[in-house]
């Protein structure tokens, strides 16, 4: 389609359609707990986002505060590739402490 300034616009939905993209890529969930004492809680967290419907959750043991934990780092390539619809956590200190 053209803009009023005749500029041409193109939908994204076109453009994942003609580089053979499917139209819902995924719903992640992230959980985290600080310590290996807190593995109960861990597993609540993702028995809990699995039962939301969430497909894939991704996990770390560690504390909010480093920005090096391998599933947030895994999580925020996913993100910044454009594969992830949506990000589901329970609480707003899981992604990150600050």
């Amino acid at each position: 389609m053209r803009t009023p300034g005749g500029r041409r616009r193109i939908p994204e939905s076109e453009i994942r359609r003609l580089q053979g993209e499917k139209g819902i890529r995924s719903v992640i969930g992230y959980a985290r707990v600080s310590s290996n004492t807190q593995k109960d809680d861990l597993k609540r967290q993702v028995e809990y986002l699995r039962q939301s419907g969430v497909q894939e959750v991704i996990t770390d043991i560690g504390s909010g505060l480093i920005e090096k934990r391998k599933g947030f780092l895994r999580l925020l390539e996913r993100v910044l590739h454009n594969e992830v619809d949506k990000v589901v956590i329970l609480y707003e200190d899981r992604l990150t402490r600050f």
